[in-house]
Order: structure tokens, then C-alpha cells, then sequence
């Protein structure tokens, strides 16, 4: 230890101005308490070491964990908007499908009910009969709130394969392609396609109907929706 450098300290922070420490090998208890409760304040983790730091491989795994926890929920949430998606085009799909089987079942009630009055009018007339356009199994296409000679129609390449249309005025679908296959002013086209197919299984009692609804929620991605019911003529 060197005894010069410590005898100043101790006369310049400890020692009367009245009184001088000299003594080179000798060090008073209460001056050496003093010293040693000082030396335990000095803040030697304060001083940094020339190599403190992150590594390269430290930084990348704290880069790789942080993706990782905000990469896991945007996952989640963009399956759950795709999901989403999906379930609200399932349900139209079904409804389409489902309002043109009730608008055959509603034209047969028409025709048995007209036949029961005294009328000679087949069943499934203008459906695949008497301008029906789905006669002979042949795939149709159906738009309820059309011109009634319009409310059957051909699927074919003039309408896209039954492509639907929606009015977003009246909110409702339809067929309803003017001239060079264009949408009619105010229908805008959907993913939607509806085309339909009656079977008459027993000549003028049973036929058989089925509805196929097919869309395209994404490119690449076909999907399809069938709905079939077997109706009767009750007259």
C-alpha cells in the first residue's frame, strides 16, 4: 500500500485541521473504520468493460422471439377474418339454393292448383315444360323476381354459366345479362353461380330437384354447394 497517498487522503476527508496524520505504519482505529466504509462505497460496477454488449447471435434471437409473439396473433386473427368470410358466403350459397328450389315448388302448387280448377296444365309447366328451360335434365338457371318468360333461363357462355348478379338497389340476385353478356345497368356481378337440374323421376308424379351453387372466394380457391329435395305432385 502506499502509505504517502493514504496518509493524504486521510489528512485531507478524516483529520482535524488541528491535528496531522504522519505516522507512515501505524493507522488509528477510527480512521481505519473510516477508510474501509468509504472504499466499500467506490462504484466500481458503474465502470464498463470494453466488451460489454449483445453479440450478433444475441440480437438475432431476441429479433426471432419477438417476431414469433406479434407473428402469432396476426396469424390467428387473419384465419379468423378468412373463417369469417367463408361461413358468410356458405350461408348465401345455401339461400340461393334454397330460394330457387321454393320457387319450383311454388310454380308446381301454382300448376296443381290451376289443374284442380279445370285447367289442363302439366305439373312442372314452365319449368320443363311449356318454355321451361330446364327440360330434358338439361342445367337451368332460375331468377324468381324476373318477366315470368324470363324467370327460367339456359346456362351457357351469354350468361357465364349462370354467373348471379346483385342489385344493389333492391338487394336482390338474378340472371339479369342484356346485350354482348353484359350486366343489365345497376347489376354488378357476384362469385355466385346457381344453376339448377330437375329429374322427373316418376312421369307426372315425382321429380327430383337439384341446386348446385359454386364461387370463387379467392383465385385458385373453387367452392360448391349442393341442394337437393324430391317434390310430388299432390294433385
Amino acid at each position: 500500500m502506499n502509505y504517502k497517498i493514504l496518509k493524504s487522503y486521510l489528512n485531507r476527508n478524516f483529520v482535524r485541521k488541528d491535528k496531522v496524520f504522519d505516522d507512515k505504519r501505524t493507522i488509528p482505529t477510527a480512521y481505519s473504520n473510516c477508510y474501509s466504509r468509504r472504499a466499500k462505497l467506490t462504484a466500481n460496477s458503474l465502470q464498463l468493460k470494453a466488451n460489454s454488449g449483445f453479440s450478433l447471435v444475441e440480437t438475432l434471437v431476441a429479433i426471432s422471439i419477438l417476431m414469433i409473439a406479434i407473428g402469432g396473433p396476426l396469424l390467428i386473427a387473419e384465419r379468423s377474418l378468412a373463417t369469417a368470410r367463408y361461413s358468410k358466403d356458405q350461408i348465401t350459397a345455401f339461400y340461393l339454393a334454397q330460394e330457387a328450389i321454393e320457387y319450383i315448388k311454388n310454380t308446381r302448387d301454382k300448376n296443381v292448383i290451376s289443374g284442380q280448377q279445370g285447367g289442363n296444365v302439366d305439373w312442372l309447366s314452365g319449368i320443363t315444360t311449356n318454355g321451361g328451360k330446364c327440360q330434358n335434365d338439361s342445367v337451368c338457371g332460375i331468377d324468381p323476381n324476373a318477366e315470368p318468360n324470363k324467370q327460367t333461363i339456359t346456362c351457357g357462355s351469354q350468361n357465364d354459366n349462370c354467373r348471379l348478379l346483385f342489385n344493389q338497389v333492391s338487394n336482390i340476385y338474378g340472371h339479369r345479362f342484356g346485350s354482348n353478356s353484359n350486366p343489365d345497368s345497376g347489376w354488378a356481378i357476384t362469385p355466385f353461380q346457381r344453376q339448377v337440374t330437375v329429374v322427373e323421376v316418376v312421369d307426372d308424379i315425382e321429380a327430383k330437384i337439384s341446386v348446385t351453387v359454386k364461387w370463387n372466394p379467392r383465385p385458385l380457391v373453387n367452392k360448391t354447394f349442393t341442394l337437393t329435395e324430391s317434390i310430388f305432385n299432390w294433385r
